[in-house]
């Protein structure tokens, strides 16, 4: 067992995303993701940061965001089909979880990565698919 710890910069409800009765970090977090030390049965902790917007805290004065324990591991393919529910719908409004969706990486066998991006608030139509997360 692992503690895996970050300093959250964007709390904006989409990553980590805590709807649907399910914590995923399936976006903004490549390096976390694509590590093979990475198991179920570790922690992952997200702290308050300096450069945060919503919790601008200063250096060694950080507080805890979420404590949450890694349960289950899946490629965004399975993702993509597992959990509708977390993909995005901006038609739906900020008051609606559906908004902050970031179920984003649609497959798709005509692009280069293997996947299109899917409309959403947070990222650009050129945004990249990382094929190692």
């Amino acid at each position: 067992m692992k503690l895996i710890s970050y300093r959250v910069t964007h709390d904006n409800k989409f990553a980590p995303n805590p709807f649907f009765n399910v914590l995923t970090l399936a976006t903004c977090k490549p390096a976390i993701r694509r590590s093979s030390n990475v198991e179920c049965g570790d922690w992952l902790v997200g702290w308050t940061a300096a450069s945060s917007k919503k919790y601008a805290t200063p250096v060694g004065k950080e507080k805890l965001i979420y404590l949450a324990c890694i349960s289950k591991i899946i490629p965004t393919a399975q993702y993509w089909s597992d959990y509708p529910q977390k993909r995005p719908d901006v038609l739906k409004g900020k008051d609606s979880p559906e908004f902050y969706g970031d179920n984003i990486y649609k497959p798709d066998d005509s692009s280069s990565s293997g996947f299109s991006l899917v409309k959403n608030p947070f990222h650009r139509k050129e945004k990249k698919y990382d094929k190692r997360s």
